[in-house]
């Protein structure tokens, strides 16, 4: 029964995660779209730099702090409003020191107002989404995803809207970097009311000592997040080091878009953590690694016909939704096209070392991926462009990942890699074929070769054996209900 409930929470959350990144993920699209439309090449290649900058403040705010606070709020639940409390007064006192620092950084970096001005604002973006992780901390202690993902779908909406007022005020530049900071504010106005009213505000206390206990556990964890998220903002900054304004704004604009699919994972893989947790301070060895494997295949098979989908429509996603100006990019979307099942199931990781408290692993095996990506980029771009970023993303995502999977290995923790990975790479090899024979040069064919390489990866699932038995009973179970569901009423009453 337990085994059952836990499956069941997996399974709403899980839900609530894909629904809410899929309506997000479509919502920011078209928020980057616009942008990337409305603004020149060589504003998109600014823009990117100062979105690096804002992300980056974010980062080093959090810094895993925001993790440990789940772990704390879901197994010390009796000492819930004290630790929130606490919690809130060290939420505000970082908040308070990187917008001082991050001003005095900004006056070294940039030496035009204008880009003063921008970066500040990114910053204060950055500095807001770590303050909202101070809210958010408790929901996800609570496995009330579902309120998480209602602030994920409202953050996007509120940021097309401000996107969208930027535009029709031909606001450029200053128009977008201050859209972000307003959907930033106001996505904390939503998790605090719905805090607020959920759990009760608690008071801000002042217990140093209880914040440094805090930062002794989060840095081991926040450093190897600090290097998962610094490494998808290294491709753009030695770009930008190396290039031009518009060899960044030409390879941003696909880049963006991929780099957008972290957060999606990241609210996919979110509802797994408050039960890895338990398990792991329950000693219950056998339930982790089964939620762990179930996880790996979970992620990693959403994220093959997504791979499958942008390989063989990148040309017709460059030509028309980018446009024309884009063009040079069409092999820049194919190849970042491959990441996304890593991006998907690399999610997943940081969460699982955190459970076990081996977050000095996980930063060491992060920091070997950051320094090969970055070297093949500074190996690379000099010679091929743009293209040599691509290439090690891909290297050094593939590389990092067996990483952690034999590190865990190690710890008794296993998966079936050989043939996860051989149904990946078959997965999207097997849907390419079906899509390149549907085409993209009429509706109706692609609609054909979509529908035919679904068709194609399900047979791969099941007859593939990539599902176990347990797996498959369950996907049989969720067919009957489906089944039963949809029959008339009249032959459900003859059975009666």
């Amino acid at each position: 029964m337990k085994s059952h409930g836990q499956g069941k929470r997996l399974v709403k959350n899980g839900l609530s995660g894909i629904a809410a990144s899929g309506l997000g993920g479509a919502i920011q699209f078209i928020t980057l779209l616009l942008i990337i439309r409305t603004l020149r090449v060589e504003d998109f290649g600014r823009f990117s730099g100062l979105l690096s900058f804002g992300l980056i403040v974010q980062y080093l705010a959090d810094f895993g702090l925001s993790s440990i606070l789940v772990k704390e709020f879901s197994s010390r639940p009796e000492e819930e409003s004290v630790l929130r409390g606490k919690a809130q007064g060290l939420v505000w006192c970082v908040s308070l020191a990187l917008l001082v620092g991050s001003a005095a950084v900004i006056m070294v970096m940039y030496h035009s107002w204008v880009l003063r001005g921008q970066a500040m604002l990114m910053a204060l973006m950055g500095v807001t989404f770590f303050q909202c992780a101070g809210y958010t901390a408790i929901i996800r202690a609570r496995e009330e995803m579902e309120w998480n993902a209602y602030g994920h779908v409202f953050h996007k909406i509120a940021l097309l809207a401000c996107i969208g007022l930027s535009i029709m005020l031909a606001g450029g530049v200053w128009g977008v970097v201050t859209a972000h900071a307003l959907s930033g504010l106001f996505l904390l106005g939503f998790y605090a009311l719905v805090a607020g009213r959920r759990y009760g505000l608690p008071k801000i206390q002042w217990d140093p000592a209880y914040w440094a206990t805090l930062f002794k556990r989060s840095i081991p964890l926040g450093s190897g997040l600090f290097v998962r998220q610094f490494s998808w903002q290294v491709d753009i900054l030695v770009l930008t080091a190396l290039t031009t304004p518009y060899v960044v704004g030409l390879f941003s604009a696909p880049y963006r878009i991929f780099a957008a699919c972290l957060l999606i994972a990241q609210v996919l893989s979110i509802p797994i953590f408050p039960m890895l947790s338990r398990l792991s301070a329950a000693g219950d060895t056998a339930g982790f690694e089964r939620v762990y494997q179930r996880g790996v295949k979970f992620l990693l098979f959403l994220g093959i016909p997504v791979a499958a989908l942008g390989w063989s429509f990148a040309h017709w996603v460059v030509t028309h939704i980018l446009g024309s100006a884009y063009a040079e990019t069409v092999q820049v979307f194919r190849l970042l096209s491959l990441v996304f099942p890593l991006i998907f199931v690399g999610s997943l990781f940081p969460f699982v070392f955190a459970a076990l408290d081996r977050q000095l692993t996980f930063v060491s095996l992060s920091v070997v991926g950051l320094v090969l990506r970055t070297g093949i980029a500074l190996a690379l771009i000099p010679l091929v462009g743009f293209i040599g970023a691509c290439y090690g993303v891909l290297v050094s995502e593939t590389v990092v990942i067996v990483l952690w999977i034999v590190a865990l290995r190690r710890q008794g923790l296993r998966v079936e890699g050989v043939r996860l990975t051989v149904g990946v790479i078959g997965g999207i090899a097997a849907m390419i074929g079906v899509l390149h024979l549907g085409g993209d040069e009429s509706w109706w064919r692609a609609g054909l070769g979509v529908a035919g390489a679904g068709g194609v990866f399900a047979a791969l699932l099941w007859w593939g054996r990539l599902l176990d038995a347990e797996e498959r009973e369950g996907v049989k179970a969720i067919w009957r209900r489906f089944a039963q569901r949809r029959r008339p009423v009249s032959e459900k009453g003859a059975e009666a």
